[in-house]
């Protein structure tokens, strides 16, 4: 079993000494098909009150809470898994209020999370979290939420005043975690000189620009002159473009003119890796690295065809979202931030690998 199973256990069991009503059972399968999954709360669909109007509720009265995930991957699959795992865990517990969950997939379309975000609000949502689709144009959707004091928990860096931002992986953190990576490769390696191809993920996702960024920014301070930007491209987080992009730059960018690729998410790192040994037999000659921990990147840097991606705990983080949603819904979080830290964060390459993938 992964690695991250393990953390996921230990969170569980913390959680559950706090009194957040895990029982520390884990993960649970996740169906990876699934494309949106609504548990509609029963009874009375008017949306729980505070006196005050905040939207917490009294002991005893059922309280829903919402995630809109933008899509169906692995690790929204594995986010969503969490978030009904926490109501379960809730609920079995015995604690009160008790508590009900509503998931629904956007499939990558904004009016679609439009439309199940007014789904949960008539289904009596008290808080809502939000994997927007597009930050900017959630923004008035968000707004409504605001208006209606209903708590709004945002994971994709939407910039709006009364939101909660949920920081799941902190961006910096983590292009600091690579470069930490990649200056052990420069310095075991006087001569090497990094010659990259950046590979973005969504255009209108500006947080995730940072984990390559601010990477590339480190590299330059730190190793003048042997940093080169050869190339940016956004993907869309999509293999297949990912591949066609790196077909195009093995076209403009033969001989060794492009040695390096740093791509934001881990299935554009496959998709490039692919087209470099479908056009040379080889990956040698090429550092490829990437952010996220999928089980298709973990098999790359098993197999040697990607070489480091600092790896995020989906699981975790999709139970703390939901803990967070619930004490939003019930008055009990009023910060406008929660920082998950480094602990769902972790650098995998060649040399711990075997503690994260066995081959399943």
């Amino acid at each position: 079993m992964k690695k991250i199973t393990a953390v996921v256990l230990g969170i569980l069991l913390v959680l559950s000494l706090a009194g957040c009503g895990s029982d520390g059972n884990g993960k649970k399968e996740t169906d990876a098909g699934t494309k949106a999954e609504t548990q509609a709360p029963a009874g009375e669909t008017e949306k729980p009150q505070a006196e005050d109007g905040t939207g917490a509720v009294a002991s005893g009265e059922k309280v829903v809470i919402g995630y809109s995930s933008n899509q169906s991957d692995e690790n929204e699959n594995s986010k969503m898994q969490a978030f009904r795992d926490y109501v379960d865990e809730w609920n079995a517990a015995g604690n009160t209020p008790e508590l009900e969950a509503v998931v629904t997939v956007a499939e990558g379309q904004v009016e679609k999370q439009m439309g199940d975000v007014e789904s949960m609000v008539e289904m009596g949502a008290a808080g809502i979290a939000l994997s927007s689709v597009d930050p900017e144009g959630l923004k008035t959707t968000a707004q409504s939420l605001i208006d209606q004091k209903i708590p709004v928990i945002e994971m994709r860096g939407m910039e709006l005043p009364g939101i909660i931002t949920f920081n799941l992986c902190d961006e910096a953190t983590m292009a600091e975690m690579a470069y930490d990576w990649y200056s052990k490769q420069l310095d075991a390696d006087s001569e090497l000189e990094l010659k990259i191809g950046l590979i973005y993920g969504t255009a209108s996702q500006t947080a995730q620009l940072v984990r390559i960024d601010h990477l590339v920014e480190l590299l330059e301070e730190n190793y003048p002159g042997r940093i080169t930007v050869v190339a940016k491209q956004y993907c869309d987080w999509d293999t297949q473009k990912a591949m066609e992009c790196m077909e195009n730059w093995l076209q403009s960018y033969p001989d060794g003119q492009m040695n390096c690729v740093i791509a934001a998410g881990a299935m554009m790192a496959c998709g490039a890796s692919n087209a470099i040994i479908g056009a040379n037999g080889t990956k040698d000659g090429y550092i490829i690295t990437a952010t996220d921990a999928t089980a298709d990147v973990l098999h790359a840097i098993n197999e040697g065809t990607v070489d480091m991606t600092v790896g995020i705990d989906a699981y975790k983080g999709g139970y703390l979202m939901a803990q967070v949603t619930a004490q939003a819904a019930l008055g009990e979080f009023t910060d406008d931030y929660f920082d998950c830290g480094t602990d769902v964060l972790s650098t995998i390459d060649a040399g711990n690998i075997g503690d994260w993938y066995t081959g399943e």
